[in-house]
């Protein structure tokens, strides 16, 4: 009988994703959203806020669309509670230069049942000033995790990607 594992919070970079067969015809997206033909699904990398959800949900009538709207602004909030490892691959797509992906599906694989998730935006640069901008979003995204109080362990697998200034948190 396996031993019950912890609840642990996966931090690092990732993207939102939702299933849409096609972009309803006259659709345009606004640039923080991507539709990606090939795996039809929107992407997004930032957190969608009421607002844009607003804003998405004008932009067509289509159910389906209307649809992957939703769930894209529920796995583009701060953090995503997650119970199974397909959970992660409907919701979520870790990115190449990242190890998030690899940390949740390993901790699936190896017994554990619950997790939450908190993504990071990728950085698009390596200059001093976007390290030292991604060690505050750092800073700012472990503020978010307090109030989860059956939170018992927090993984940043990303850590490395981020910035040598990190690593004096």
């Amino acid at each position: 009988m396996p031993l019950p594992t912890g609840i642990p919070a996966f931090v690092g970079f990732a993207d939102a994703i939702a299933p849409l067969t096609a972009l309803p015809q006259g659709v345009s997206l606004p640039a923080f959203v991507t539709y990606d033909s090939g795996t039809q699904r929107l992407i997004c990398a930032s957190v969608i806020t009421e607002e844009q959800r607003q804003e998405l949900l004008g932009l067509s009538s289509d159910r389906g669309f209307r649809q992957a709207v939703e769930a894209l602004y529920q796995s583009t909030q701060p953090v995503v509670s997650l119970r199974r490892l397909q959970e992660f691959t409907n919701q979520l797509i870790g990115l190449p230069n990242g190890y998030l992906a690899a940390a949740v599906q390993g901790f699936f694989e190896n017994g554990g049942t619950r997790c939450y998730v908190l993504r990071l935006q990728a950085p698009n640069e390596s200059t001093a000033q976007a390290i030292a901008l991604q060690s505050e979003n750092l800073l700012a995204a472990l503020k978010v995790l307090e109030p989860i109080a059956d939170l018992d362990l927090v993984a940043i697998p990303d850590l490395m990607g981020i910035g040598p200034t990190c690593y004096k948190l």
